[in-house]
């Protein structure tokens, strides 16, 4: 069973980072948009997986800083499931979610 979180609405990164500061106005770089957050085109990632307690914690319609990103991606290559599982306990804290999976 996978645990969606809709993360449309954060206007900062929901990543494992430590910010919460409010994702920039996107600048001009020739006639394109470019966003801090990823994907830079400005649109959204359909769901970023984590594993959490023998399931997936799913955040859903995100942006997501270049630094989490990057982690995120690290952590997967590696098949370092652990580092992922601690992540997303920080994500479960930095988004004040309750989730009583027992």
């Amino acid at each position: 069973m996978n645990i969606y979180i809709d993360a449309s609405y954060i206007n900062f990164c929901p990543g494992p980072c430590n910010s919460k500061t409010p994702e920039s106005e996107p600048i001009n770089i020739g006639s394109e948009l470019y966003y801090s957050f990823k994907p830079h085109s400005g649109g959204k990632y359909a769901c970023i997986y984590y594993p959490y307690k023998s399931r997936n914690l799913c955040l859903k319609n995100v942006r997501i800083c270049s630094g989490c990103n990057n982690r995120h991606m690290e952590f997967w290559d590696e098949n370092d499931y652990e580092k992922l599982e601690k992540d997303a306990n920080i994500i479960i804290k930095k988004l004040n979610l309750n989730l009583d999976l027992d």
